[in-house]
């Protein structure tokens, strides 16, 4: 989601394609009103809204496709009435907690605002200035029950019914127990022994992917090189422990804080002792995490 302040205004997102030819286009809620383009030798595309004289939020979509694929942005312009928008507007973390951070763009002063949440989310100091755009970040404590459970930040104007939320997701242990990664209720996790990236960022190697530490994360390289443009596909290979007999389903776990490189559409192929050749297990149709902050589980 994109969110401008009543007045005209700009801004250019990262593009990154494969195949890397793409178009950019506005739906028709915003033809009037908001443009695209791409930019930077179209690994940008620059969103622009002239400024709205409504009194109410207006609401637009850029749609992204490169032929394959498409990706709507959805463009979200104040009014000149009292109005509070947020973004992101939805978290989903996992059982060892994290962070949650948004932005709230609105017309009224953080001193107007009233902000309430659940005891096991807490708000974090922030020393910036409060402007249009303030800034909010919280910590989510460890959930250690075997249940989803679901509470909603809130913000609201102190003197009217004015209002937005910010839900927040947290996922169940689901049979684990807290500290123990030894194993799943009635199942037993196998041992990655080693692992391969075709791209790994300096310090966020492929290892931290499987160190059982939640606040690790691996990374493809970056800032990219003069003339690189996509490291896509990424390739990521890991390696069991010998004697491994099965392996049924594998459990991921996204990023517990920022919100970028979280897991989309994947080719899964599987190696054997065996069959050394690798042969896919998602055949033509690609599996799809979703490109969002959820566990997601994978049965073979």
């Amino acid at each position: 989601m994109q969110i401008f302040y009543k007045e005209a205004g700009s801004v250019v997102i990262d593009v990154k394609s494969l195949p890397a030819d793409w178009t950019a286009s506005v739906d028709v809620e915003g033809e009037q009103w908001c443009k695209t383009e791409p930019v930077n030798s179209g690994t940008g595309a620059k969103i622009s809204v002239i400024s709205n004289p409504n009194k109410t939020v207006r609401n637009a979509s850029v749609v992204i496709n490169n032929g394959k694929l498409n990706k709507k942005i959805l463009v979200r312009q104040l009014g000149t009435d009292t109005d509070i928008l947020v973004s992101p507007f939805a978290f989903t973390l996992p059982p060892v907690g994290g962070t949650v951070a948004f932005t709230v763009t609105t017309n009224l002063t953080e001193a107007e605002l009233d902000v309430t949440y659940p005891s096991w989310i807490k708000k974090e100091v922030d020393t910036r200035a409060a402007t249009i755009e303030i800034p909010y970040k919280f910590t989510v404590d460890t959930h250690e029950g075997s249940s989803v459970r679901t509470e909603k930040i809130v913000i609201k104007d102190k003197n009217s019914n004015i209002s937005a939320e910010v839900t927040v997701i947290q996922n169940g242990l689901d049979g684990y127990t807290f500290g123990d990664t030894e194993g799943i209720a009635d199942d037993v996790q196998l041992e990655v022994v080693k692992g391969e990236a075709s791209t790994a960022h300096g310090g966020e190697g492929i290892e931290k992917s499987f160190d059982s530490d939640m606040s690790t994360i691996y990374h493809s390289n970056y800032p990219f090189a003069e003339g690189v443009t996509s490291h896509y596909p990424v390739m990521l290979t890991y390696y069991f422990k010998e004697n491994t007999e099965a392996l049924d389903y594998f459990i991921y776990y996204p990023r517990i804080s920022g919100s970028n490189g979280n897991f989309g559409e994947v080719e899964i192929q599987v190696s054997t002792e065996e069959h050394p050749a690798f042969e896919s297990v998602t055949n033509e149709t690609n599996f799809d995490f979703g490109s969002k902050g959820a566990v997601v589980s994978f049965f073979f």
